[in-house]
């Protein structure tokens, strides 16, 4: 593992595979990625910004709860899979910007384990994908500041007791 970021700037077609990235154990917590870019840290171990059809797969990304493991802004069409998330405030933090969504992307069998919230979903953001994921030992699951519509099927929780509905989101 290796303390820094992996970014992806309006890229298109790239392959990040089987890297072990760190936050380097920035401790200020309770901001989420978007407050942390404002102030101008870009904590964020795996990082796509505007660009479309990347793939992130088997990578291990390793926090300390005051970042998150991976941030996506203004994305389409990229294939997220088989990568270990873990211990992060966001775990997967996805956003749009100025009428430029994040849409169409694909969260694939990743493992996604001690985090404060699994997937933040912030404004024009829809038609993400999340399926045969496995979510353990995370204080929330989801949280959408708006609503939009995403997919989750096939996903394991660890807090499902496996009667009746599962309630995966909150709407803050």
């Amino acid at each position: 593992d290796f303390i820094g970021s992996i970014t992806l700037l309006n890229s298109k077609e790239n392959r990040v595979y089987r890297n072990g990235v760190g936050d380097g154990g920035f401790k200020d917590q309770n901001l989420d990625c978007e407050e942390l870019l404002n102030l101008g840290i870009p904590l964020f171990p795996i990082g796509i910004l505007g660009g479309e059809k990347n793939i992130i797969n088997q990578n291990r990304l390793t926090g300390f709860k005051a970042s998150c493991g991976i941030y996506l802004s203004q994305t389409k069409n990229n294939k997220i899979s088989e990568n270990t998330i873990d211990n992060f405030d966001q775990g997967i933090f996805l956003v749009g910007r100025d009428k430029a969504e994040s849409f169409n992307n694909e969260f694939k069998a990743n493992n996604i384990i001690n985090n404060k919230v699994v997937v933040l979903f912030k404004e024009l953001v829809q038609n993400n994908v999340f399926s045969e994921n496995t979510f353990l030992n995370n204080e929330k699951q989801i949280e959408y500041n708006s609503s939009t519509k995403n997919e989750f099927e096939n996903n394991a929780y660890d807090d499902y007791k496996g009667e009746g509905s599962y309630y995966i989101h909150t709407i803050i």
